[in-house]
């Protein structure tokens, strides 16, 4: 059943004790270790099955944000396999969002294919009923990005940070290093639940914040009376989100594969 955990929820940004006080949590349903690594695992098998699929990087992108937005209001289930079914679903429903739908057969037949089974299509029975599944996981779905169709993501701002404030400063193939890495990160930063208290442009700053102290490039600040050139873009981030957010794609950069 669908949870209400946070006092105050301005969509589609969640409170930042929503990041750590899950519906799964709150349900002792596992650690939380368990929980972060079942997330890392469902994340990384949305994006590698989603490169089968042959589907653009910002469906795959839509469809982590869904699973994260879905699990910030309901407890994971006992079974990895109903926890990876609803990735599924958001993976099925993110591709008609995008412009980059599956007719649904084709869809559970590359599945079955991309998990070493041999397709049910022959089993009438058992092709429908994993359909069904998909399809009316769809609904709870939509219910809890709160029927918002349009997912903004960090890639253009980061592209953009790119141009406005490091190709000025930097040589072009520096430049390009960066915006490559950039690139990755924040893919890598979808095995985390960080786009859930964190705007998609927030993301890309601490990204690029993360890359100018990598490289040690300084990057000069517009307004004087700024604290650094992070507030000109997010007056609200603080020292300790910077942190936080750092800290956690450093985590799973370093353990996690993600198809690219």
């Amino acid at each position: 059943y669908q949870m209400n955990l946070y006092d105050e929820v301005k969509f589609p940004l969640f409170p930042k004790n929503a990041l750590q006080n899950t519906p799964t949590q709150a349900c002792a349903v596992m650690s939380e270790a368990e929980e972060r690594k079942w997330r890392q695992g469902i994340i990384s098998f949305l994006w590698e099955f989603g490169k089968v699929l042959r589907l653009p990087d910002a469906s795959i992108a839509t469809a982590s944000v869904f699973f994260h937005r879905y699990y910030a209001r309901y407890a994971f289930e006992n079974s990895y396999a109903d926890v990876e079914m609803c990735a599924l679903s958001c993976l099925f429903l993110a591709a008609k969002i995008e412009g980059t739908a599956i007719k649904i057969r084709k869809f559970c037949e590359q599945y079955y294919q991309f998990k070493g089974q041999s397709s049910p299509h022959i089993d009438g029975k058992q092709s429908k009923k994993v359909e069904n599944i998909i399809t009316e996981k769809e609904m709870k779905l939509l219910e809890s990005n709160e029927f918002t169709l349009w997912i903004e993501h960090p890639y253009r701002y980061y592209l953009m940070l790119i141009r406005h404030k490091l190709q000025s400063i930097v040589d072009p193939k520096s430049a390009k290093t960066i915006a490559l890495e950039g690139y990755q990160l924040i893919t890598r930063s979808f095995l985390t639940n960080m786009c859930l208290s964190y705007s998609p442009k927030e993301i890309a700053v601490i990204v690029l914040d993360m890359l100018a102290k990598r490289y040690k490039v300084s990057i000069p600040k517009r307004i004087p009376f700024m604290a650094d050139w992070l507030s000109e873009f997010c007056t609200e981030l603080t020292k300790e989100d910077v942190a936080l957010v750092t800290s956690e794609i450093l985590a799973v950069s370093s353990k996690t594969k993600v198809a690219s």
